[in-house]
């Protein structure tokens, strides 16, 4: 616990330092790292229009004397932060890249951080954490590493070899040249090849399961637009059977039609909503649920009706929840509520029974069929006149993104924060100058 507290206190620091520009210290970050990120602040605080002054003022309210003075940490607030994962053998190596200002301010805030003084190298500074994190600075550059395994004599080796570059030139990884892309506060990319899924298969699992996954890329890429705080996801594989099953998935699914926006309210905390043509869908899951072990008749039955539900829908999919009491799920296409009610009747016979034109689901779940929707819900207000529900529009912000992409998964910031004071079970910490910018953190995929 006290490694990750420490880590986290550095690695916060480092992002608040960031801001924006480009230098050479990302060369820094080893070429064959096989996850490379970024995150520019002032990238962020232009997009969203967030007071920078404001938002420093409020997180070190949070953290107290834990960060000190966050604009004296001797990093340049002008350069973004770079973060990175590379596997050397069975170990995982992970760290943080961030331009120098001032070498004896950064050296200073580690010593103080860390709570042990700094050794200067030949070449540059090292700190070897007694709990097992890594630091090295020199005129240019401030790098924090830790890794999976491994004592401070092997962190002291891969820190030697990064300080000279001895793992190659980053800009030939393609890994860095997307999450380096311009116009983002943010962006991840992930190569799986990282998942020793050798290990996997050793333990027991099936190779065939994650042959079409081990070579594909995953990015996530962050930018921030009338109060929308939008993570675009992509993936990709270099491997041509791989790229067939992303394609095949991608098939199945359209862009959004506008009568989404129908779902979805200003009082939602959570929503996702999906276009997909359930028939290819179907096709697609078949493959997958076969590798599934099953133990008797009942379970094979459940997997077939999964597989028939799929096909009979097309159109929109959505979901949208206020609050417990009311949660909504609907779906276009042929009238599936029969058949979902065989499905839990095949489970517990004594669960389902009907209520006006639908069904009844134990004594806190509605669902039935209308407008070309099957719909099943927690509020039985709605369950008995779901089209007031279904009239309702989506904030505009959302709607226009609703209309562009694939796949929508959106958090309704401020009544997530909201949401979570009244339970008074969290600790809330999150800046209120940002609830105030950022309205929706979003999830998409075109």
């Amino acid at each position: 616990m006290k490694r990750f507290l420490f880590f986290a206190t550095i690695t916060f620091a480092l992002i608040m330092s960031s801001c924006s520009g480009n230098d050479d210290y990302k060369s820094y970050v080893p070429a064959d790292s096989k996850v490379v990120g970024k995150f520019d602040l002032k990238e962020f605080i232009t997009q969203s229009g967030v007071d920078k002054d404001k938002l420093f003022e409020q997180i070190k309210q949070y953290a107290g004397d834990e960060l000190g003075d966050m604009k004296d940490n001797g990093l340049d607030l002008a350069s973004p932060v770079y973060f990175f994962v590379r596997k050397q053998d069975s170990t995982f190596v992970f760290g943080a890249v961030a331009k120098v200002e001032s070498r004896e301010k950064a050296e200073a805030f580690y010593a103080k951080k860390a709570k042990q003084p700094i050794k200067k190298e030949a070449n540059y500074s090292c700190g070897l954490n007694k709990e097992g994190g890594s630091v090295a600075i020199n005129d240019d550059v401030f790098v924090m590493m830790g890794s999976s395994e491994g004592g401070a004599e092997t962190q002291k080796a891969a820190l030697d070899k990064i300080m000279a570059k001895g793992y190659g030139n980053v800009e030939s990884n393609k890994l860095m040249a997307q999450a380096d892309a311009q116009g983002l506060f943010f962006s991840l990319h992930a190569d799986l090849s990282i998942i020793p899924f050798d290990q996997l298969v050793k333990s027991g699992l099936n190779a065939d399961d994650f042959k079409d996954y081990k070579d594909m890329i995953y990015g996530f890429d962050g930018t921030v637009k009338d109060g929308i705080c939008d993570i675009a996801t992509t993936v990709e594989s270099t491997n041509k059977a791989s790229q067939a099953k992303i394609d095949q998935l991608k098939k199945a699914m359209g862009t959004i039609s506008p009568d989404a926006a129908k779902a979805f309210t200003v009082e939602d905390v959570i929503g996702f909503a999906i276009n997909t043509d359930g028939a290819k869908l179907a096709e697609y899951v078949k493959d997958a649920l076969a590798k599934v072990q099953v133990a008797g008749e009942g379970d094979v039955k459940i997997k077939n009706n999964v597989v028939a539900l799929l096909s009979k829908i097309k159109g929109n999919v959505t979901f949208s929840m206020k609050d417990v009491q009311h949660i909504m799920f609907k779906a276009e296409g042929q009238n599936i509520a029969p058949d979902v009610a065989t499905m839990f009747k095949d489970i517990d016979p004594s669960a389902v029974g009907t209520e006006g034109n639908g069904y009844k689901l134990g004594n806190f779940m509605w669902f039935g069929y209308e407008g070309n929707k099957f719909y099943l819900t927690t509020n039985k207000e709605s369950a008995a006149e779901p089209s007031k529900l279904m009239g309702v529009a989506a904030p505009a912000q959302l709607a226009e993104l609703l209309k562009t992409h694939r796949q929508v998964f959106f958090i309704n910031l401020p009544k997530v924060v909201e949401v979570m004071k009244t339970m008074g079970t969290v600790e809330v910490k999150v800046p209120q100058e940002v609830v105030d910018k950022v309205k929706y953190v979003t999830i998409t995929y075109k």
